[in-house]
């Protein structure tokens, strides 16, 4: 599998989307530790919960 396109808004971590390679849609992932709770990007980092994720728009 070749790299693959992950969208997400800055302002709302909370849903993140993968684009699927063979329909071109955009489909959503979820979170691997079940939270449904908003978070900002930058609270994510501040709580160290997030440290590698580029701050794409």
């Amino acid at each position: 599998m070749g790299r693959l396109e992950v969208r997400y808004d800055p302002r709302d971590i909370s849903h993140i989307y993968i684009r699927d390679p063979e329909t071109r849609e955009l489909r959503a992932v979820e979170r691997r530790d079940g939270a449904l709770a908003p978070m900002t990007l930058w609270d994510a980092r501040k709580d160290g919960e997030l440290n590698t994720l580029p701050c794409i728009g």
